[in-house]
């Protein structure tokens, strides 16, 4: 069909207004119904309090994007947006990004074969995702990262802003070429029965593939994951990104307890169901089918009465505490 994006875009804008011009006080809804739509351009959500609230509609995109939520060189940020029911496919890059984007909440969202990641969120205060599914983008399934904000331009006036209580249930991320789910320098991420599965390096023998990646994270917690056919499941580091240096140094604390991950041999090996690099990280609950290392940098692990490991206890960390 012919391109719809033009049109969308006038008609939420003028339904909603601009920050700079001030906005209504309460959400506008803007229902899509469950069509198919061509979007030669990316959506752009500049506003406040917008909810696509769709009944499963489609956005195949010829453009970078098929989402962007972004406000840029204003002290105000495009808050509690809401997208539930919709797919996006196609984007050169990525599905849904994200940036400052406050309080953003996503629901029943799918962003498959994209180019870049299926969804980016840079910056943000409790964005909450639910029964989201990331599958067999060229970048990340799911990521969110620190985003720099120039507010002024004129005085190149910049706020690091980083991701804060994050929210993520049921989470999805199948055959990615690089990591299913990928959190960088949060505070208080939550990943409650995230499920990830082939994501990274080659999709046959999976040589370099990692499931859930929390880099210089502090408090994070993964809860009843679900993984398998990778070769790192869930890889916890102090690894530092561009942004690192601009934000608070302090790391670590970060916990994984519940369900089970898997064994299956990669090319005649056990996987390594946890790569711990950090400090303070907790390991409570959980069957490993595979192999747990614990580094040489890393700082007071605690490995729980109730954990399981089928494979082997790989441990030069420093102040490691087995209670098994």
């Amino acid at each position: 069909g012919p391109d719809v994006s033009s049109q969308m875009q006038d008609i939420i804008d003028s339904e909603v207004g601009s920050l700079s011009q001030g906005q209504i006080p309460y959400p506008v809804v803007f229902d899509l119904g469950n069509y198919v739509y061509r979007m030669l351009d990316p959506l752009q959500l500049q506003q406040k309090r917008v909810h696509l609230e769709n009944n499963f509609a489609t956005f195949i995109c010829a453009g970078d994007h098929g989402v962007v939520i972004d406000y840029d060189d204003a002290a105000s940020n495009p808050e509690y947006c809401r997208i539930s029911k919709l797919s996006i496919t196609g984007a050169k890059s990525h599905g849904i990004h994200a940036k400052a984007a406050h309080y953003f909440e996503m629901e029943h969202v799918n962003c498959y074969k994209n180019g870049g990641d299926g969804i980016l969120i840079e910056g943000a205060v409790e964005p909450r995702t639910n029964r989201v599914n990331c599958h067999y983008n060229g970048g990340y399934g799911y990521r969110e990262k620190t985003y720099i904000k120039t507010y002024n331009k004129g005085e190149n006036t910049t706020n690091p802003i980083l991701v804060r209580k994050s929210d993520h249930r049921n989470l999805q991320a199948t055959g990615n070429v690089l990591v299913g789910i990928a959190s960088w320098e949060s505070h208080n991420a939550t990943f409650d029965t995230p499920t990830v599965q082939l994501n990274g390096g080659d999709r046959n023998t999976n040589t370099e593939g990692v499931g859930i990646q929390l880099h210089s994270t502090l408090s994070a917690e993964i809860r009843t994951p679900y993984t398998e056919l990778h070769n790192t499941d869930i890889q916890i580091t102090d690894e530092k990104h561009e942004y690192a240096s601009r934000v608070a140094a302090i790391t670590g604390r970060n916990r994984v307890f519940g369900g089970m991950m898997g064994g299956q041999f990669i090319k005649g090996k056990r996987p390594l169901n946890i790569d711990v690099d950090s400090f303070g990280t907790s390991i409570d609950n959980i069957r490993l089918g595979g192999h747990l290392k614990i580094s040489g940098r890393s700082r007071n692990t605690v490995i729980g009465h109730a954990v399981e490991i089928r494979g082997r206890v790989n441990n030069s960390g420093i102040g490691t505490n087995d209670l098994r």
